[in-house]
């Protein structure tokens, strides 16, 4: 069969998009109500709520039983007086999703379509993989291992700082295609973060940027890696090892192109990369006190790796991809509830003995409590509400001691006490991720506020409903009565939780829920669109650019258009929907189109179909690293554990060094993609 060029499918015309007419006010309101959604995302708002109605919603609240009757005094009065409704990414793609179900826009038909899928994409069974590879990665990265693999590639680093720096770049890349971005960026920032401190390397623009760079671009690689790279394999049937085969060498040869830019042109000054580093890890014992639970690093690995292989295998026989993923999740879940079981005596030991200062814990070592580190869960609180609004600008302070913490980690580790090195990887752990040396440590709640300044000395769990400020109790009185409302009862058993499993609550506080509700809304308001006719118009001008364009265009126009919608339309996770909708309906109406003629041509040519497919799963990747810190969940993780490390990265900062790496990442792999794809389908 001869292909006589890449413009012989015709292209969409106008008559497929005359029987929804993109005229109507329902079709104009739903894409005024999608923009919206995609504004919150970026420019997330809060909105007062009149203190009138926020008290008499409380009066109701209260007689209902839901809040506990308080009495507040003047000072308590003022600072609960103002309540906010927040506009971001999930508040506001579900108002309008709900307003046009309340004006008849949409029906019952389209948010099912939206939630159960439709053209082989499955919403819910790409968030149960994506959940529970994510629960895999986040509970292997609570042992330490990320950590202690880090500091042990710091070490082998030797003190050149430009082999430590290339070093580190092609670790983070490994631990990208293997975890994918987010477990990277949620440990490789803190890491990163003490290592330049205990360094001295000021500023750490170099390094947080490379690292930053190398994580996004290597969850091109494996479907698991990030949620876009799901969708698009559900969207265009492709298997795992279709998919990682097509976009290994854009990968590869943009990674290397970054790294020379990196090296070369943006960070090749002394002073952001050093001829000398003194790491100050000079023996083996320090580096492997940074691994908190070995058998559980043992066994997390093992599951993961299990987990990847059966995925890869099964990709080709249609085993849904979410029977594969879950179990073993489920396990790794059953794992860390047996990890803080078997413990909940020491760890209650040991917290009595921090509080009781040097002689407490001179005792507790005496106890020969847990042998394989003190707890899973020592770390950085995971973004809550800061998140979700794309950052704020709250009073966050550096570490203060992490200059002492090596020297705090070389005292305690040569001890051949169970305890004493029980205390080490504790005390490394903790200096390393929440920037204190040998204070006492406490399980974070489950939905913790990073902004929120925690005792060194007392646990504290914020309270989800107002309460007032302690008094001090006279010694006779009795200890206060049990809640009765509705919100202290959740919030006692949440603390009891707490206590009795942190690391199960940690590592459920890390997982991206957030990320779930908001997707499965951009995929009906993108249904909602496809019902109105605007995809088919999407498609129709993608259709005419292709025509003139070829493949050539095809590539480099889905490529820019990916990046840039990722900062503009719903993150990557969004414009990724939006526009694998609108090559599925570009593909199907050129196969439709060519059915009705007598032409015996190729529909599409097949060099135009893959450059197409796969510069979209590079452009949602790489264009995390673009325009924006909102241009993926994976930015906003970024700033926000910079932010909590006192290390502040401006949006101007952000644009300026990521805008030409992002621009050599993407001109080099959709170059290598369309070489590729001409090998692949080569001219007959």
């Amino acid at each position: 069969m001869t292909f006589h060029t890449d413009m012989t499918h015709a292209p969409i015309t106008s008559r497929d998009i005359t029987a929804a007419s993109i005229g109507t006010w329902p079709a104009i309101l739903t894409l005024i109500l999608f923009f919206l959604s995609n504004l919150a995302v970026i420019f997330p708002q809060r909105v007062p709520i009149p203190r009138p109605l926020s008290r008499a919603c409380r009066r109701v609240l209260v007689s209902s039983g839901v809040l506990p009757a308080l009495q507040l005094s003047d000072d308590d009065e003022a600072a609960v007086k103002t309540t906010y409704v927040r506009l971001d990414f999930i508040t506001v793609p579900l108002a309008s999703v709900l307003l046009l179900l309340a004006a008849g826009v949409f029906d019952g038909q389209t948010v099912r379509d939206g939630v159960l899928g439709t053209e082989g994409v499955k919403p819910l069974d790409i968030m149960a993989l994506f959940i529970s590879l994510a629960y895999i990665s986040i509970s292997l990265d609570a042992t330490g291992l990320l950590r202690f693999l880090a500091f042990w590639v710091a070490s082998k680093g030797g003190a050149s700082g430009r082999t430590l720096f290339a070093y580190l770049y092609v670790f983070f890349l490994v631990c990208g295609v293997v975890v994918g971005n987010d477990p990277v960026i949620l440990s490789g920032t803190a890491f990163l973060a003490y290592f330049t401190r205990v360094a001295g390397i000021t500023p750490p623009t170099a390094w947080i940027f490379s690292q930053f760079a190398a994580a996004n671009m290597a969850s091109v690689v494996l479907v698991s890696s990030n949620p876009t790279n799901l969708v698009l394999s559900g969207a265009f049937s492709l298997s795992f090892l279709t998919y990682a085969a097509h976009v290994a060498l854009p990968f590869l040869a943009a990674a290397l192109c970054v790294f020379s830019l990196l090296r070369l042109a943006l960070f090749r000054s002394p002073a952001l990369v050093p001829p000398r580093i003194d790491v100050g890890l000079t023996t083996p014992a320090e580096v492997r006190a940074t691994l908190v639970d070995p058998r559980g690093a043992v066994f997390g690995s093992v599951v993961l790796v299990m987990t990847l292989g059966v995925l890869v295998g099964v990709s080709t026989v249609g085993v849904p991809v979410w029977m594969v993923t879950v179990p073993p999740a489920v396990v790794m879940l059953a794992q860390d509830v047996w990890y803080d079981w078997a413990r909940r005596r020491g760890r209650v030991q040991e917290r009595n003995a921090f509080r009781s200062g040097p002689a407490g814990l001179s005792s507790s070592s005496a106890l020969g409590t847990s042998s394989d580190g003190l707890e899973r869960y020592w770390g950085d609180p995971p973004l809550a509400e800061d998140a979700r609004e794309g950052g704020g600008d709250g009073a966050v302070t550096g570490p203060s001691h992490e200059g002492h913490a090596l020297h705090e980690m070389n005292r305690l580790t040569p001890a051949s006490t169970p305890a004493s090195r029980s205390a080490s990887t504790s005390a490394s752990t903790s200096a390393f991720t929440s920037g204190s040396t040998l204070s006492a440590a406490q399980p974070p709640p489950l939905f913790p506020n990073p902004r929120q300044a925690h005792s060194h000395n007392e646990p504290t769990t914020p309270s989800p409903c107002p309460r007032p400020r302690p008094r001090p109790a006279s010694p006779l009185s009795s200890p206060p009565p049990h809640p009765r409302a509705l919100l202290p009862r959740l919030h006692h058993l949440l603390t009891t939780t707490t206590s009795t499993f942190p690391t199960v609550t940690h590592i459920a506080a890390r997982l991206p829920v957030a990320l779930l509700p908001f997707a499965l809304l951009m995929f009906v308001l993108v249904q909602g669109l496809a019902a109105q006719g605007w995809v088919a118009l999407f498609a129709c001008a993608w259709a005419a650019w292709v025509h003139r364009t070829g493949a050539l265009g095809a590539v480099g126009g889905m490529g820019v258009l990916s990046c840039v919608l990722c900062n503009f339309c719903g993150r990557n996770i969004g414009a990724t929907i939006l526009l694998a909708r609108v090559l599925q309906l570009w593909l199907s109406s050129s196969s439709s189109s060519s059915s009705s003629s007598s032409t015996a041509t190729s529909t599409v040519d097949p060099r135009t179909r893959d450059g197409a497919i796969y510069a979209l799963a590079l452009g949602s990747n790489f264009g995390a690293f673009t325009l924006t810190f909102s241009a993926s969940l994976a930015g906003l993780l970024w700033r926000q554990i910079l932010r909590q490390k006192g290390i502040r990265v401006r949006g101007a900062q952000f644009l300026v060094l990521n805008l030409p790496i992002s621009f050599v990442a993407m001109l080099v792999g959709c170059a290598v993609l369309v070489g590729q794809t001409y090998v692949e389908h080569p001219v007959r």
